[in-house]
């Protein structure tokens, strides 16, 4: 392989891989692993969850709906059959202290298996390309509004070139009327990868109760830096008792990135467990295909 080829061929992978980590399309910004959206329920709702935002994934999606977790509550997501080798995984741990509500969370993206090629065409063997962020959340009541904030620590680590960084996310909400909530979310505030600044993503929400808190109908507007387009996410969830104590929840979703992406999904509530699932489609399903998100809570 000639150098020239050669490259190519790490264009292409840069290229692919920057394009393919995002869960519903192109993103040539910075670290798009932190704007894909985690959680099955959340996922299954179109991403339209910043208004919501009341279980352990609000560290992700709203750091002020940390004040409404009660006691301990833990999630782990897996996203399955995603295209190009791509791997998405988060966990989320959260706990009620009286003044409101700490989580701590870590969410994990990449590729596995990358060829690698010296300059003369050698094959040296397959590495991993991965990124990492750590985040430390609190959300607080201050009179009538709820307040939070998210600290993360950012890793990259592309076929052993490593890059660290720092990152902050604010979040906002409050209840317009009792079955009514608006919300905001300010994620990326000065992040950093090394030299390079992650955009801010500007996301403002509200959610509408209904059918005594039985239907949940969220509409969230999201902006990110430097994109010209806004995108719009509408999801709403339905749930019913079938037991005491044990529920089923029915989902769909809908976001209008590029070609538009369509989600759905179910859940089953029992006694300290909870299992989600999601499945989305993709904008380009030829490039990314369609995939699916599992998400398993403990609550205690």
């Amino acid at each position: 392989m000639s150098k020239a080829r050669f490259l190519v061929v790490v264009a292409v992978t840069v290229g692919m891989l920057s394009y393919a980590t995002v869960g519903f399309g192109a993103d040539p910004h910075a670290a798009p692993f932190l704007r894909m959206g985690v959680g099955a329920r959340a996922l299954a709702m179109g991403g339209a969850f910043t208004a919501i935002a009341d279980d352990a994934t609000a560290a992700y999606w709203n750091p002020a709906g940390l004040v409404k977790i009660e006691n301990i509550e833990a999630t782990f997501m897996y996203a399955a059959n995603m295209a190009v080798d791509r791997q998405l995984n988060y966990f989320a741990y959260t706990q009620w202290l009286g003044m409101g509500g700490l989580g701590v969370s870590w969410l994990n993206a990449g590729m596995a298996d990358v060829p690698k090629y010296d300059a003369s065409g050698n094959f040296l063997g397959n590495d991993d390309i991965g990124d990492n962020a750590i985040m430390f959340s609190y959300g607080m009541e201050v009179g009538s509004l709820m307040l939070g904030a998210s600290a993360k620590i950012l890793h990259e680590d592309v076929m052993g070139t490593t890059e660290t960084g720092f990152g902050l996310d604010l979040g906002g909400m409050f209840n317009v009327t009792d079955n009514v909530t608006a919300g905001i979310m300010i994620r990326d505030v000065g992040s950093q990868y090394g030299d390079v600044d992650v955009p801010i993503d500007w996301r403002f929400g509200t959610a509408v109760r209904a059918l005594d808190d039985a239907l949940v109908v969220g509409l969230d507007v999201d902006k990110v830096q430097d994109i010209d387009d806004f995108v719009i996410h509408l999801g709403a969830e339905y749930g019913m008792e079938v037991h005491p104590g044990y529920y089923t929840f029915f989902r769909m979703g809908f976001n209008s990135v590029e070609d538009q992406a369509f989600t759905t999904g179910l859940g089953i509530r029992v006694p300290y467990v909870q299992f989600d699932y999601s499945y989305i489609t993709e904008p380009d399903e030829d490039v990314l295909g369609n995939s699916h998100r599992i998400s398993i809570t403990a609550r205690f």
